[in-house]
């Protein structure tokens, strides 16, 4: 298995396999360490919600997902578009390589966007609406890239999508970039009912 497996990773609902050359990843729902249940569908909810917001016209911003399989236990297994990197590891990771082409790409793609894009009253709007709609911090350099790519409404529609369909979890583990562009790789939220 490690000769095709890069790395697995786990968050608190869902866990992932990252294989060598290969453009998407493996997700498939964690065990309640608790009760030893699958509580909830997440992974097979991505998929779903994923092709809710292609019909929505809000595709761009979440990663291909669809339901590979599920297994007679009931777990779903997905394949998602793999991303190039998620938030928390460009701007958090200590050490993080100064050499990586991704990081440079996007630092200058940044810098010509706070200096040169979006005007202030826009930033201030978007950072109010993030503020109204989200559970979590705002994420500055996200959300700007969010409104210079995809502009002021589709990041309202996208707020509005978010807040009805309970993707509340937009923390920086789970928002990323694809191709330089801003991505929500993990949206199932949390405490869906």
């Amino acid at each position: 298995l490690s000769r095709f497996v890069e790395t697995f990773a786990s968050g608190a609902s869902k866990r992932v396999a990252l294989f060598y050359d290969c453009d998407y990843v493996l997700k498939w729902d964690r065990v309640n360490e608790e009760t030893g249940d699958y509580d909830f569908d997440e992974a097979g909810e991505e998929a779903r919600l994923y092709s809710k917001a292609v019909k929505c016209g809000l595709g761009e911003i979440f990663p291909e997902t669809f339901i590979l399989m599920t297994n007679t236990n009931g777990v779903c297994f997905t394949i998602q578009k793999r991303i190039d990197f998620c938030y928390n590891d460009y701007k958090y990771t200590e050490n993080k390589p100064t050499n990586n082409e991704k990081y440079k790409l996007l630092d200058c793609l940044l810098k010509k966007v706070f200096k040169e894009k979006v005007g202030k009253e826009e930033l201030d709007n978007a950072f109010d609406i993030w503020d109204k709609y989200s559970e979590r911090s705002v994420c500055t350099d996200w959300v700007v890239l969010v409104v210079y790519f995809f502009g002021m409404q589709f990041f309202l529609n996208l707020m509005n999508f978010c807040k009805e369909n309970a993707i509340n979890d937009l923390h920086y583990s789970n928002i990323g970039f694809l191709n330089n562009k801003p991505i929500i790789l993990d949206f199932c939220g949390y405490h869906r009912d």
